[in-house]
């Protein structure tokens, strides 16, 4: 049987984020084996300036399963369960979103799964999270350390939530 691969998942909440977040990490304790949650960062909405602001953070796991199971059969049906309403607006406010950004040194390139994810070197407070969790990140598309491929002042742009991942830690993680 093959080992467990890491397994690296962006979270996020606009929506009673404390709640939202902390329900999806502990119902993916067991099937993730979460091993580190990374610093949230609390980020305004993209181009929405009246929508609430976004807690945006990452989890480090691992599983056996493929991509595509980790993102349709386990990461999207948790959105739905805590009342994750998908509709054409993409930034619109949600309880909970929950994105497989890398998973172990593949590289997918397929329809509605891109491995690594783009928005990893779009979004400073992902590229942060995943630092936070791994900083000797190597991508796989690349070979390349991640904290060589984005801007160093990214980390000084984001306002991190000290005392909300202190709290999920010892909820989640203890």
């Amino acid at each position: 049987m093959e080992a467990p691969r890491a397994v690296w998942v962006a979270v996020g909440s606009s929506i009673e984020p404390e709640r939202s977040i902390a329900a999806a990490l502990e119902a993916l304790r067991g099937p993730l084996g979460l091993e580190a949650l990374s610093t949230f960062y609390r980020t305004p909405a993209l181009d929405r300036p009246g929508d609430p602001d976004f807690y945006n953070g990452a989890v480090l796991g691992r599983s056996r399963l493929e991509p595509r199971a980790i993102k349709f059969g386990l990461l999207r049906p948790l959105e739905e369960r805590l009342g994750r309403a998908r509709g054409p607006d993409r930034y619109a406010p949600r309880t909970i979103d929950l994105d497989l950004v890398l998973c172990g040194e593949l590289v997918v390139e397929e329809q509605g799964l891109a491995l690594p994810d783009p928005e990893i070197r779009m979004r400073a407070f992902l590229a942060v999270a995943l630092l936070d969790l791994t900083p000797d990140l190597v991508m796989p598309d690349t070979g390349g350390r991640l904290a060589e491929e984005i801007p160093a002042s990214w980390r000084g742009q984001l306002a991190a939530e000290e005392e909300f991942t202190r709290r999920l830690r010892e909820r989640v993680m203890a």
